[in-house]
């Protein structure tokens, strides 16, 4: 490929060499430091998402200690495994970044390149930076204002992994500092390796997610191959049978006879949330509509949805349902729509159970899209038609810049958010803070990407999340502060928490008082902190969904309440509440309880929120004075515990619905009510505690009296025939308990284990 040759490949290869020794703008370093942390924190959450999981469990990957990072899961591999594998995780939940240029994802193409190879040849921050800028321009470049991104994708391939391996070797080469010759030899080879097929995403199946990783890796052995002298086809832009009219089925357009811009990747948006990138203009106007005008998606009888007439035809966005598939909900713009009207929140776990939701598959049918094809790609407009005929609308020119084009501070958040997500623990938003103080200063000292304090959690469930430790605290009180009721059904093991979350429950309740039944005695204060606090582990470990706890009186004196806290935060529950009696305790509903004085449970309180290190860890302050002091006492007790500082309040016991309404006018802190069958309390519905203004609803011992009456039917049963026969209709099955349990995921991961034993 002659430097004088003037193909495309030549000029763009000299554009490569030339960004490698070219200082970079400071507001194009400071937007490829934003690109690197999003795509950094979205391969570390990746470790919870199933495929990407199912990916690391191979045995036949050279996982260890030696080689470059993989992002999720932290271990290290060769080169060509960790730029695969990171560019899998960055795009594993659909929420990498967006070229609408090249109609392309360039942070799961062009950083796991870039990084990679930095990492691999130890070169500096300052390198790595030129490298993201110099593929992101590229794949910019390469969409030509659309003619050739928006021709991919209408030949039926996917933009990412057909432009992609060239950014990628873009990246690569300038990392590895190659001259003009070599670059170009290394954007022909990886053009010659490109493609990607779009029905993937169109059909609901989960292999789209490994092209971009697979495209990466291209991109990268082909600036291997070329720095080692390999050489590409001079004119693989413009030929005939070359890669523009291959994919694109069109000449070379003129926009590629012009240099890359680097400031291009200033127009790389990002995405707030896991979603289609189609759908994210029109997901945020329905976020911001529901927190400015929130509404009862019962009340809501149409919704209109204007969106770009290209997106609006893209594969899987008119998708209706039924929604069996993460990728189905990912990409159907109804479900997105619907799901941020009904749950005021888009985070990854809503595509597992949250494809089941009744209310949220109501407002899909309820939503009509309206192509508008004088829309650009950040345009959306939802309009919400209520049963009394009244209109709220919301367009995403009301909406911050920010939410699509972050800022330092912006993107040090949205590092943190996401980590917090999945429970990732750490340091986060400092380390991020870091990274771009470090850029702004010029710093070229370059920190390993396994350098952040965040580091996976070990256990299997939460390494299956897509939530976590504090993420489910900031998901409870989003729930909470929604308007409307949560429901949280009692659960006392890891078994009967599964059982709640599969059944598309959001919030679980490790009643305390099911706990000590479980283990054969009554709710009188018999278990230790510890005892609790082991089987609260085990409902924690075995859910993805925020976990409520009971934590009693506290345990003890005041230093005993803020190391019960301490210890119940740190396995990773959302809440808990404290209650007032004295510390030999007993059922709500029972008689003969005993309390402290006001000020004695204030003391708790004050020990529970310093104890605290996260903010979001909700604390509810329990009274028990209705049964003795009367409810005027009781409501009285609520407002000095919420002077205190409780997040909720819980007023246990009301005798009557009267009552339940006087607490509910009384105070103004959102409420937490129990509910079950038998107790001193009369069953109000959910309806009408969501109309007086109850924000939570813990139904603490029904699941498990269920269970006794199950498991007593079967006894006597068994007892009476000498065998279960005429039970079994009301038994699951065998494999359904199984795979309850996730047997499966067990057995693969001793399977891996054993390959290593044996050498495989």
């Amino acid at each position: 490929m002659p430097s004088d040759s003037g193909s495309i490949g030549d000029r763009l290869g000299r554009h490569i060499a030339a960004t490698a020794s070219t200082p970079l703008a400071p507001e194009v370093a400071a937007k490829a430091a934003t690109c690197l942390l999003d795509g950094l924190a979205l391969g570390i959450a990746a470790g919870a998402e199933r495929t990407t999981a199912a990916l690391l469990a191979s045995p036949l990957l050279a996982l260890g200690s030696e080689g470059c990072s993989v992002w999720p899961g932290g271990a290290r591999a060769p080169l060509s495994e960790a730029v695969m594998l990171n560019g899998y995780a960055v795009h594993a939940r659909f929420q990498d970044d967006t070229d609408m240029v090249a109609w392309a994802h360039p942070g799961s193409l062009v950083l796991p390149a870039a990084v990679c190879v930095a990492e691999a040849t130890g070169a500096t921050l300052e390198a790595t930076l030129r490298g993201i800028v110099s593929g992101y321009s590229v794949l910019h470049w390469l969409g030509a204002r659309e003619k050739v991104g928006a021709a991919v994708v209408a030949r039926a391939f996917r933009a990412s992994p057909t432009l992609g391996p060239v950014a990628a070797a873009a990246a690569a080469a300038t990392v590895l500092g190659l001259d003009g010759s070599q670059a170009a030899h290394a954007a022909a080879i990886a053009a010659a390796s490109a493609g990607g097929l779009i029905d993937t995403v169109g059909s609901g199946s989960s292999d789209w997610r490994f092209q971009n990783g697979s495209a990466a890796w291209r991109g990268v052995l082909g600036a291997i191959l070329a720095q080692q002298g390999i050489d590409g086809s001079p004119s693989i832009f413009e030929s005939p049978k070359g890669f523009v009219r291959a994919f694109a089925g069109i000449d070379a357009p003129d926009e590629l006879r012009e240099a890359p811009d680097p400031a291009s990747i200033l127009t790389v948006w990002s995405k707030p949330y896991p979603a289609l990138g189609d759908n994210v203009a029109v997901i945020s106007a329905a976020l911001a509509l529901r927190r400015r005008s929130p509404v009862d998606p019962a009340a809501i009888t149409a919704v209109r949805v204007h969106q770009n007439a290209h997106f609006a035809s893209y594969p899987g966005t008119a998708y209706r349902g039924p929604y069996t598939k993460a990728t189905q909900g990912i990409a159907s713009t109804p479900f997105g729509v619907a799901a941020a009207l009904s749950r005021g929140a888009i985070t990854y776990d809503l595509y597992g159970a949250g494809l089941k939701d009744p209310e949220i598959l109501a407002l899909v049918e309820k939503v009509a899209i309206a192509p508008e094809h004088d829309y650009g790609y950040l345009d959306g407009k939802v309009v919400v038609v209520t049963e009394d005929g009244e209109e709220l609308a919301c367009e995403t020119s009301e909406l911050p810049r920010e939410v699509f084009f972050r800022d330092a501070p912006h993107a040090a958040a949205a590092f943190a958010a996401t980590l917090a997500e999945v429970g990732v623990g750490g340091d986060a938003h400092g380390f991020a803070a870091g990274l771009m103080e470090r850029v702004a200063s010029g710093t070229r000292a370059c920190p390993s990407p396994t350098s952040s304090p965040a580091r996976w959690p070990s256990d299997r469930r939460r390494r299956e999340r897509g939530a976590g430790v504090p993420g489910p605290r900031r998901a409870l009180r989003g729930r909470i502060g929604a308007g409307r009721l949560v429901v949280a059904p009692g659960v006392f093991d890891g078994l009967s928490a599964r059982v709640a979350e599969q059944a598309g429950f959001g919030v679980v309740y490790a009643s305390g008082g099911a706990i000590s039944r479980s283990t054969g005695v009554p709710d009188i204060g018999l278990m230790t902190m510890t005892e609790v606090l082991d089987r609260t582990r085990q409902i924690v470990d075995a859910v993805s969904v925020p976990v409520i706890a009971d934590i009693d009186t506290g345990y003890g004196g005041n230093l005993n309440v803020a190391r019960t806290v301490r210890e119940f935060e740190r396995i990773g529950v959302a809440g808990f509440h404290l209650e007032d009696q004295a510390i030999t305790k007993r059922c709500g509903h029972y008689e003969g309880k005993t309390l402290v004085e006001p000020a004695v449970m204030v003391a708790r309180l004050r020990a529970a929120l310093e104890a605290r290190t996260d903010p979001d860890l909700l604390v509810i302050a329990r009274t028990d004075a209705r049964a003795d002091e009367g409810l005027d006492a009781a409501i009285e007790r609520a407002r000095a515990y919420a002077a205190a500082g409780a997040d909720m309040l819980f007023v246990e016991a009301p005798q009557s619905e009267a009552e339940i309404e006087t607490i509910a006018s009384a105070l103004d802190v959102p409420l937490l009510i129990n509910m079950f069958a038998g107790g001193k309390t009369p069953l109000v519905g959910a309806a009408r505690l969501q109309e007086l203004g109850y924000a939570l609803m813990i139904v603490p011992s029904d699941l498990q009296r269920a269970a006794i009456a199950a498991m007593q039917d079967a006894a006597r049963t068994l007892l009476a025939e000498g065998s279960t026969a005429s039970l079994a209709d009301r038994m699951v099955t065998f494999a359904d308990r199984e795979e309850l349990i996730g047997l499966e995921d067990y057995v693969a991961l001793d399977d891996r284990y054993l390959a290593v034993e044996q050498g495989r």
